[in-house]
Protein backbone atom coordinates (compact mmCIF):
# COMPACT_ATOMS: atom_id res chain seq x y z
CA UNK A 1 0.00 0.00 0.00
CA UNK A 2 3.37 1.89 0.27
CA UNK A 3 2.78 2.61 -3.47
CA UNK A 4 -0.87 4.92 -2.51
CA UNK A 5 1.25 7.14 -0.67
CA UNK A 6 4.19 7.41 -3.24
CA UNK A 7 2.18 8.26 -5.86
CA UNK A 8 -0.24 10.47 -4.18
CA UNK A 9 0.65 13.43 -6.19
CA UNK A 10 -0.07 11.27 -9.11
CA UNK A 11 -3.23 10.14 -7.71
CA UNK A 12 -5.37 11.68 -9.88
CA UNK A 13 -3.71 10.30 -12.80
CA UNK A 14 -3.84 6.98 -11.63
CA UNK A 15 -6.63 6.81 -9.46
CA UNK A 16 -7.77 3.23 -10.87
CA UNK A 17 -4.02 1.94 -11.03
CA UNK A 18 -4.09 2.92 -7.29
CA UNK A 19 -6.67 1.03 -5.93
CA UNK A 20 -5.75 -2.16 -7.77
CA UNK A 21 -2.14 -1.77 -5.54
CA UNK A 22 0.18 -2.30 -8.35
Amino acid sequence: MGTMIGLKKQTNILTPFNIKGG
